[in-house]
């Protein structure tokens, strides 16, 4: 009985935060994702020994959290840390409204105080020092893993509930740090045991194919409005890559066979790259391979494309060499990310083995059992958005999941690296050429075609100007303004009330560029890009910094 291959991948990413005008981070999630699930995620795995899945961890990510480990203060946190009677007016302004970024019923509500909090808000009543020390813990408390507040010291708090001391709050604080402290060496732990594999993305996450070569998001949408000035710098792309594997290899000790494209964002030229760098393969989305499977350059495959081609990865070679691009089913990983949160734990395992069941059946009774040996269900998505919006940030879903997927014996999870250190790579059938897209709607338009988008681009390329080749390193400001973050919300696609937070920051890594270079800062870096182009974005988001892939 041959099983079918499931390949998990949790992309861990936050964009870099940190101000180096300012000297600290400007908003927390870095922090509060780390409190809350970059630890948890790993120490699930942990818990299920026989379980294999790949986690892809962003090179700025982790230099987030070293800074963190140094020391550094966001702008949140040097607030709560005050002594509550030392808070002035704006300062408990300020707490009131940041400490309520909590799912109402999955957060919020677990604590009766919590909640009691968030009704007096709500009503404009008086608060006391009381209150404001009460909702720093419980904010603290929403944004901590369920493994660690099982622990002796939180499981105290969560059962006092209220009435917390400066000396509670202190501690509280302490133990974070700690936990951020877990992050990396335990991900490096369990990849030493062969459990998990662990796989990069270029440094700060930018979109390959834009940075390489911004006319390639005319092959998805070939009447997209593209930038006046930037045409691409695929040297920048390089160094991307470069200091990414340098990165990665510096920090858990080898260099990554694999690498998640920022956005599962590829193209021709980007695989060229991938491949100049060593990396054995990658992944996108399932879009991706639809419109490159009905390119005229892949004419010789014989067939059109069919739902089940996700299901078998593909060989992209160059002068001799090659990658293996893997493809990811959206359906099933929206799943995860968007739909199994407002079902129970059982019912929602059920539905996830039940298609892979099916899955597995179908693809036995088209191809037989040698085309079954080869394929590979990819399950990727954001390792860190989805959680708030489960049952105990999704603690009975990943247990259950897990003990599932590893009893099945119709099931066998993978690694992509071990994927392909069972099939060989001969066997895998190839592709010519990759239409430029993503992992939302298979195309750019997330990231360029605006105006706000197509403005950042031509800033960016303004500093292009600037720079020579032997200028370009990966801890560069230009680097930092490169990633993918700002242009997500920029234009109309998204709404946060942090969009001012996202323009400053890739306008100061810009500004700080022109200063390396002893120049004068142009006049629009001082301006917010949205007051420059004179639009402002009246749509909203269902998921916030989350997507649907075909949405």
């Amino acid at each position: 009985m041959t099983p079918i291959k499931v390949a998990f991948l949790w992309h861990q990413h936050q964009p870099f935060y940190f101000s180096r005008e300012q000297g600290r981070f400007l908003l927390p999630w870095v922090r509060l994702h780390a409190t809350k699930d970059y630890l948890e995620m790993a120490q699930h795995l942990e818990r299920h020994p026989t379980m294999r899945a790949t986690i892809n961890v962003v090179p700025s990510l982790i230099e987030q959290l070293r800074i963190y480990e140094e020391g550094a203060n966001d702008t949140l946190l040097a607030a709560c840390r005050k002594l509550t009677r030392d808070l002035n007016k704006e300062e408990r302004h300020f707490i009131i409204h940041e400490c309520f970024h909590a799912d109402r019923d999955r957060l919020v509500a677990r604590s009766h105080r919590y909640l009691e909090l968030l009704e007096k808000r709500t009503f404009h009543e008086q608060w006391n020092e009381q209150d404001f020390r009460d909702l720093i813990v419980h904010y603290h408390l929403a944004w901590t893993g369920e493994f660690e507040r099982g622990k002796e010291l939180l499981a105290e708090f969560v059962a006092q509930d209220r009435d917390f001391t400066e000396e509670q709050k202190d501690l509280l604080f302490r133990t974070h740090g700690l936990i951020l402290r877990k992050i990396v060496p335990l991900h490096a732990q369990l990849c030493r045991q062969g459990q998990i594999e662990l796989s990069t993305t270029p440094m700060y996450h930018p979109i390959l194919p834009l940075l390489c070569d911004i006319t390639s998001a005319r092959e998805a949408l070939p009447h997209i409005t593209l930038p006046h000035k930037a045409i691409g710098n695929r040297k920048s792309a390089h160094v991307q890559i470069e200091g990414a594997v340098r990165h990665h290899e510096a920090t858990f000790g080898a260099r990554p066979a694999g690498m998640w494209p920022s956005e599962g964002s590829i193209s021709d030229a980007a695989l060229d790259l991938l491949i100049e760098h060593g990396i054995t393969w990658t992944a996108s989305d399932e879009a991706v391979l639809y419109n490159s499977v009905n390119h005229r350059a892949n004419a010789d495959i014989p067939k059109k494309y069919h739902e089940h081609d996700k299901y078998f990865p593909r060989r992209y070679e160059k002068h001799g060499k090659d990658i293996v691009v893997f493809f990811r089913d959206h359906t099933l990983s929206d799943k995860i990310g968007f739909d199994y949160q407002k079902m129970s734990a059982d019912d929602a395992v059920n539905d996830f083995i039940g298609n892979i069941e099916r899955i597995r059946h179908e693809i036995l009774e088209r191809y037989g059992n040698e085309a079954l040996a080869h394929a590979c269900i990819s399950v990727i998505l954001d390792g860190e958005n989805c959680w708030e919006y489960y049952v105990r940030n999704g603690f009975e879903f990943l247990d259950k999941l897990y003990s599932a997927l590893t009893s099945n014996q119709h099931i066998a999870p993978v690694t992509f690296s071990s994927y392909l250190g069972e099939v060989e790579r001969a066997a895998i059938q190839s592709l010519h050429h990759i239409v430029a897209g993503s992992w939302i709607h298979g195309d750019f338009r997330i990231w360029a075609g605006h105006p706000e988008k197509n403005l950042a681009w031509d800033l960016i390329a303004a500093v292009w100007n600037l720079e020579s080749a032997e200028d370009l390193r990966p801890d560069s400001p230009l680097a930092h303004a490169e990633g993918s973050d700002w242009f997500w919300w920029y234009g109309d696609d998204h709404v946060s009330g942090q969009k001012p937070v996202f323009d400053a920051l890739f306008r100061e890594h810009l500004r700080a560029a022109y200063k390396e270079h002893g120049l004068p800062i142009p006049a629009e870096l001082n301006t917010p890009i949205p007051d420059q182009i004179g639009q402002k974005s009246e749509n909203t988001a269902e998921y916030g910094s989350m997507r649907r892939a075909g949405s």
